[in-house]
């Protein structure tokens, strides 16, 4: 089976439920998940919906900055179901956008270990450090 990233916008948002280090992540920014999905979705060029059957696996976007894509993804338990297909499709989608953009950028927080392996296992290093608890990431030339 191969993932279905549909488009979405604030009005098209499906129901979702975060793995528990997202949730995390969202507080640690002082918002609640829907509300960082709803504020990351209307900052984004483009959002989408990750499907792998009726599975939701995680909401994605990116905003164009020139050459740079800053790009957001909060998953969810669905994601550690499919844990080797999200990991071959993550590696093919960043391919896509580094075939557009001189480089990818996330804002992660410091205590998701998890996407942190995630996203250096990906080629992503760390670009700065915006605060205690969150630090910037990239792949890709500025």
């Amino acid at each position: 089976m191969i993932p279905d990233a549909r488009r979405i916008t604030l009005d098209t948002i499906p129901p979702f439920t975060l793995r528990s280090a997202d949730v995390e992540e969202c507080v640690a920014g002082g918002l609640t998940p829907q509300l960082a999905v709803q504020r990351s979705v209307a900052a984004s060029d483009r959002a989408y919906a990750e499907w792998l059957g009726d599975d939701l696996l995680c909401l994605w976007g990116y905003r164009r900055y020139g050459p740079v894509a800053m790009m957001w993804m909060l998953s969810t338990p669905a994601v550690d179901a499919h844990a080797r297909l999200f990991a071959r499709e993550s590696r093919a989608l960043l391919g896509m956008l580094l075939r557009e953009f001189r480089a990818v950028r996330v804002l992660v927080h410091n205590g998701h270990t998890q996407a942190i392996r995630w996203l250096e296992w990906l080629g992503f290093t760390p670009a700065s450090a915006l605060n205690e608890q969150f630090t910037l990431m990239q792949v890709g030339q500025n």
